[in-house]
């Protein structure tokens, strides 16, 4: 308790540092006029008896600094005045603080705005439990990059599929949809399958998922909320459940909301998912039925060599009503769902991560050479403080000091320039045409945030060939860099993100692309 106490009394010291000096100074005048005055009764005259009165006290200057000791935090208050001291210094050379401060500011903004690219990429884990066993298995042709399955196929494959313990499929992309009620919004809805969220080992957050009789044609319209639209339109309604809005013109009605860290395996910006509702009959009668995004968690202890291994009998019927050329075109690929996201960027990620690494040292090499020149042109001002009495340890504390406010100070305008370059690297990374584009203060946050990884790979890989023809397909107004390198603006992208545009778009490409594949001479109109 004794020690608390005193604890508690040399912090107030630290704060109160003039009141106690002035008071310090009344007590050391008090007494030192008492035995001025005692020194006169004794027949000395006041000259003489002051001069005493001083000798016999003892050095004035030793007492005030042994009190200061005792007030205060020896160490708090020292660095409190190596700091003050560092300020100082730097206010009496600003070209040399200027300098220093912007090299550090260069090599850690351009640090911190790649690392935060590049974290999703190559360190972070996705947002799923066990996200290392989610796959994404299909077709891949040379018109298409991102596996998919034809709907005739699917709705036969799902009741028996094989290797995997549970599969699930999405409509490719995210379409436009209008809550046309009071204070109209234009939105992102992605048609999933009911088993979209097991699958990916997702709960709501409120509420519950769709059940197999809303996931089926005709059936009443639900709807699960993403957290953001939650919050920001509905103001994180807890009651929100059984509530209904106007989509598209119909009474839909909300049956939950999706947790924050909730990110479609796309990578595409959701504000609502809706039921896919196949039907399995119209599937098979226009064969080969509608495109879709398929994903999958294997069965315990099935590997993806293992997996394709079980699916190679049904990739082999799926393919023997196909044109011969169309056969020797498309393949069967299953991937993890991180490979799928991060595809050719990983190794991109790396470059880019040790170059501005490089950076960041070239310019702690540069600032160092700046604090070598400065104390050889301070030599002379240590030379007279290490004879006033500094010690060595002190002299290196006060340089450790200097150094450290620098690098603070450097760190403080890197990290500003750093969010300046990532959110400038988010906007202009984004294609014109995306959803992205025009889009919402809370809509770009949310593309920030879930999209992180998809605009680096945009950013970084300019277009290695000609667009792909689904792509050209899907969406006339896209990339127009269909032969040539793109800028960050007009990046080329996989077919998936083209068909997002729109769901009407994307269901008249859907036969245009068959068609396609059906064409030997494999050119697109």
């Amino acid at each position: 308790m004794e020690r608390l106490r005193i604890f508690a009394a040399r912090l107030r010291g630290l704060f109160r540092k003039r009141q106690f000096d002035h008071e310090l100074e009344a007590e050391l005048r008090a007494h030192l006029e008492s035995l001025t005055e005692e020194n006169i009764r004794r027949g000395m005259n006041a000259t003489e008896a002051a001069h005493v009165a001083r000798r016999e006290f003892g050095g004035i200057e030793q007492a005030k600094e042994l009190y200061r000791q005792q007030r205060s935090i020896q160490f708090l208050d020292a660095l409190a005045q190596d700091l003050r001291f560092a300020l100082r210094g730097l206010g009496n050379r600003p070209g040399f603080a200027m300098v220093a401060i912007l090299t550090l500011a260069l090599g850690i903004g351009s640090t911190t705005a790649v690392f935060s690219v590049v974290d999703r990429v190559l360190f972070r884990g996705l947002p799923y439990p066990n996200e290392d066993r989610l796959v994404s298995f299909g077709l891949l042709a040379p018109i298409e990059r991102d596996e998919f399955m034809l709907g005739s196929g699917y709705v036969d494959f799902r009741k028996e599929p094989g290797p995997f313990e549970t599969v699930t499929s999405m409509a490719p992309g995210t379409s436009d949809c209008d809550i046309t009620e009071q204070n109209a919004i234009r939105l992102n809805c992605a048609l999933v399958e009911q088993t979209f969220l097991p699958t990916l080992g997702v709960q709501p957050m409120l509420g519950h998922n769709f059940t197999p009789d809303e996931d089926r044609p005709n059936a009443p319209h639900v709807v699960l909320l993403s957290y953001s639209l939650w919050k920001s339109r509905f103001a994180g309604d807890p009651g929100i459940l059984g509530k209904t809005i106007s989509l598209d013109g119909n009474t839909t009605r909300i049956v939950g909301v999706l947790p924050s860290t909730f990110e479609m395996p796309t990578l595409a910006a959701a504000d609502i998912l809706i039921p896919l509702a196949l039907d399995e009959a119209q599937q098979r009668r226009s064969e080969p039925g509608r495109v879709l995004r398929t994903f999958a968690r294997p069965r315990p202890g099935i590997n993806v060599p293992m997996a394709v291994a079980g699916l190679q009998p049904f990739f082999e019927r799926a393919l023997q009503g196909a044109p011969p050329e169309f056969r020797k075109e498309i393949h069967l690929s299953i991937r993890t769902l991180r490979d799928r996201q991060v595809q050719d960027a990983h190794l991109a990620s790396w470059f880019l991560l040790g170059s501005v690494f490089a950076v960041l040292l070239v310019a702690c090499t540069n600032v160092a050479n700046l604090l070598l020149a400065r104390v050889t042109g301070r030599q002379r001002e240590l030379a007279a403080r290490a004879a006033l009495g500094a010690s060595r340890g002190r002299l290196v504390r006060q340089a450790l000091t200097e150094n450290l406010l620098l690098s603070l100070l450097g760190g403080i305008f890197g990290m500003r320039d750093g969010a300046s370059a990532l959110s400038f690297l988010y906007v202009h990374s984004a294609p014109r045409h995306s959803a992205f584009a025009g889009s919402s203060s809370r809509s770009a946050r949310y593309s920030v945030h879930v999209g992180g990884r998809a605009h680096f790979r945009c950013v970084l890989r300019p277009c290695s060939g000609p667009l792909p023809a689904s792509a050209r397909i899907a969406d006339r107004k896209g990339c127009s860099c269909h032969n040539s390198p793109c800028s960050a603006a007009d990046t080329c992208v996989s077919a998936d993100r083209h068909l997002a545009h729109s769901s009407r778009r994307c269901r008249a490409a859907t036969p245009q692309l068959v068609e396609f594949a059906k064409r030997p001479d494999g050119n697109a109109d």
